[in-house]
């Protein structure tokens, strides 16, 4: 097998060996309280392209290309339409500002194409900021502010939020979910709250949706508010507003009881003088069930329904679903787009018209009658400009394997380019795709569709293995399974893990002297037990699987089903279940039976001895335990060490090269050491904090057999809380990432067991990236922003 590139470093000369030395020294030296030096890496990432929700997708009216994609909580990208893919804008957020990665809203400054503004936050307990870039989200300035944002939230789909005043730049306004109208006025370095505004708190989460500036009558500014369910407008910048005349307040035809009144989603200002206004019954992105599209006549102050009628073509019988995203040629009059959501069956789409909303092209409804298979068969799609699947583990809008092909869903997020309004863009809870030619669907001809996510990495990773055999990664994620990593440059062409299909990977393991045999437990898009569908395990490194015979008890379970190992022969498997009363349990049959694992009855994250058979581990935040004399079928209490850890469990890492060699990431406590099996611990003296640890392969050039270690975590007081390599078991250590590269920090590491220095880290929302140790010591590793 060829072992793929993330890039690979090759070969070293000697002079960058010896100028290597100079710079670092001797890793055998004792370390001082300096922090550690930067080691010279190149980063890449490990490609699935796309894979989660991008609610906003947001273009500059002037500069042809300048789009950006805002996503729910893996950054924000900014489209470069020479590379043909998307540049990743915050990967330089560190570990106590991930918060920052969750963007609430972009606003674009219409004057100055280099200026954008993402209102930054998450959730939870923040930090929230508005992060103001000059050069086009090349670097940014960071003002924090006061009122919350929650971009994995409800309400995400709607916006966007803030705006930027097009007579007066210097002017944004940002609606919030819980605090009312806040104004900046000195390009979002500080704000005060607008008292004038009639929605002054909001206990709903919702609050303010969205704001619109008029770009022709200078001082008219619109904002839609979901508590209230209306639209307010203000014609002297926000110094007084007044509700829309006649809005929407009820439905037009009969719906369920207890909907609320139509909630404004979003809106445009069409160069016809009306405003266009998508509205739904709740925020999305779920739960919506009713929804309309409202033409309001500013000089009138009249409202037109124009939503698009229920197309009998498509299957559909009833209104269902509502709308939200909503997009315009800013050139030609009447000329919008609107699409659908949560209409889950038949499916999601997208309508456009040229007259106002009189009539309307169903564009899932014309692409479905032209059909939809690809160069290579039903449901591959292909990028014209790389002619190759972009990502072959989508079924157009929906994920394989177990999807029907459909035009999409979640597709809050929809563009019609400003400078090439035939170029139209919507983006779903997977992808962003595209036309060139949105004008085919005007004589009934079906538009070419193309993947145009090349560059987007939005994957909350769950797990990573890295066996000494076969492929050099698998991975586990959310929402989409995992996927056996074979080429690094490309979405994997086996597509996602079947058989069983899982929307979520809880559990990835290999057996250590079997490396074909691989196991994994997830969460299952199929909720059959008998077989297991939580499970399976694979003879041939994962490109095949067979599913459990039966589920352990507990793991069926449709939030979380526990982690996996199996022992260094692959005949022995141990699943740990969620369930806080059980116990680690055993396999002997490949799954297809389950027997409760004697000795403490509390333990979790049980994993395997790589290289001694029957032989596993676990840890219960006091005590270490192990299976060694039992058969595997035993845990008996062997550590002799007093851990000042509390309660907490973590998982041991068990070296796959040393029997008994094993590392214990304690969090705030450090990082201990065993070459015995558990029984005696060293706490590693360089190592103030320690949240992850992972074994890769050894130094080749070294001459001493010791494993690399990598943790991720803090060496000395100087230093700052990243990804550190240790060639010594411990006693020194090298900064591998830099401060442009910290990803708001990873939910998981590990190092390849093949290639020496190489690290993986998987993030909850910006996808996996793989380290290497560049070729040019001076190099610093791979590209920013361009």
């Amino acid at each position: 097998m060829v072992t793929p590139r993330c890039p690979l470093p090759g070969a070293i000369p000697l002079r960058m060996i010896v100028l290597w030395l100079c710079l670092f020294g001797s890793l055998g030296s004792a370390q001082s309280g300096a922090p550690p030096v930067q080691a010279p890496y190149s980063w890449a990432p490990v490609r699935i392209v796309a894979g989660g929700y991008i609610p906003g997708l947001i273009a500059h009216p002037a500069q042809s290309g300048l789009i950006y994609a805002r996503t729910d909580m893996g950054g924000v990208y900014r489209w470069n339409p020479i590379l043909q893919q998307w540049i990743p804008l915050l990967d330089f957020n560190p570990p106590a500002d991930y918060s920052f990665q969750g963007p609430e809203s972009v606003a674009l400054d219409p004057a100055d194409p280099n200026r954008v503004y993402i209102a930054a936050g998450m959730g939870g307990s923040g930090p929230f900021a508005i992060l103001a870039s000059t050069d086009q989200g090349a670097t940014f300035s960071t003002y924090p502010v006061s009122f919350y944002m929650g971009s994995n939230d409800n309400g995400r789909s709607v916006g966007e939020r803030l705006a930027v005043n097009p007579f007066n730049p210097s002017e944004l306004f940002m609606g919030t979910r819980q605090q009312g109208l806040w104004k900046s006025e000195d390009h979002a370095q500080t704000w005060t709250k607008v008292s004038s505004f009639p929605v002054l708190s909001s206990s709903d989460d919702f609050g303010v949706q969205w704001v619109l500036f008029d770009s022709v009558n200078s001082g008219t500014v619109y904002a839609g508010a979901y508590t209230a369910s209306k639209i307010y407008q203000s014609t002297d910048d926000g110094a007084t507003w007044n509700a829309l005349p006649g809005q929407p307040l009820s439905w037009p035809y009969s719906v369920g009881n207890g909907t609320r009144a139509p909630s404004p989603m979003r809106a445009v200002l069409n160069p016809d003088g009306n405003l266009y206004v998508t509205y739904g019954d709740y925020p999305g992105p779920n739960g919506m069930n009713y929804g309309l599209v409202e033409q309001f006549n500013v000089s009138a102050g009249t409202w037109t329904n124009v939503t698009p009628p229920v197309d009998a073509k498509d299957g559909e019988t009833a209104i269902r679903g509502g709308f939200c995203g909503i997009s315009q040629e800013p050139h030609r009059q009447g000329t919008l787009a609107v699409a659908t959501l949560d209409r889950w069956w038949p499916t999601d789409t997208v309508y456009i018209t040229h007259d106002g909303g009189k009539t309307w092209i169903d564009l899932g409804a014309t692409t479905s009658a032209a059909g939809i298979d690809g160069p290579q068969g039903p449901n591959f799609y292909f990028s014209p400009s790389v002619f190759q699947p972009i990502s072959p583990w989508l079924t157009f809008g929906n994920p394989a394997p177990d999807a029907t092909a459909g035009f999409g869903w979640w597709m809050s997020s929809l563009l019609i380019d400003p400078v090439n309004p035939d170029h139209l863009m919507y983006a779903t809870g997977a992808s962003v795709f595209s036309t060139n030619n949105v004008s085919a669907a005007d004589s009934g001809q079906a538009p070419t569709w193309y993947v145009q996510g090349l560059g987007i990495e939005q994957t909350a990773v769950t797990a990573l293995i890295s066996p000494t055999r076969g492929a050099h990664l698998l991975s586990g994620v959310g929402d989409i399974g995992g996927f056996r990593h074979d080429d690094f440059s490309i979405s994997p062409a086996g597509g996602m893990y079947n058989n069983p299909a899982v929307s979520t990977t809880d559990g990835l393991d290999w057996a250590g002297q079997n490396p074909q045999f691989v196991v994994r437990t997830g969460i299952a898009n199929s909720a059959s037990t008998s077989p297991c569908n939580y499970g399976g395990y694979s003879t041939d490194a994962g490109t095949n699987w067979t599913p459990f015979g039966a589920c352990a008890a507990g793991g069926a379970n449709s939030d979380s089903v526990g982690t996996i190992a199996v022992d260094a022969s692959g005949t022995m498997l141990m699943w740990t279940t969620p369930s806080s009363a059980g116990a680690p349990q055993y396999s002997t049959d490949n799954g297809g039976s389950w027997n409760v694992a004697g000795g403490n009855s509390g333990l979790h994250m049980a994993v395997a001895d790589k290289v001694t058979p029957q032989v596993f581990y676990a840890f219960d935040g006091v005590d270490f335990f192990s299976t060694t004399t039992s058969g595997g079928k035993i845990f008996s209490k062997v550590n002799q060490t007093a851990f000042l850890r509390g309660t907490q469990a973590v998982a041991p890492v068990a070296n796959f090269a040393r029997a008994g060699d094993l590392w214990l990431p304690l969090g705030e406590f450090g990082l201990y050491h065993s070459t015995d099996g558990g029984v005696t611990w060293t706490a590693v003296p360089n190592v103030l904090e320690a949240n992850m640890a992972s074994v890769g392969a050894a130094n080749p050039r070294a001459r001493t057999g010791v494993q690399s270690v990598f943790i991720f975590g803090v060496p000395t007081v100087n230093s700052p809380l990243a990804i550190y390599r240790s060639d010594d078991n411990g006693s020194t250590w090298v900064r591998v990432n830099d401060d442009a590269r910290q990803y708001g920090g990873p939910s998981v590491i590990v190092a390849d067991t093949r290639v020496y220095g190489r690290v993986y880290l998987g993030m909850n929302g910006r996808g996996i990236v793989c380290g290497d140790i560049s070729s040019d010591p001076l190099g610093g590793g791979g590209a920013g922003p361009q």
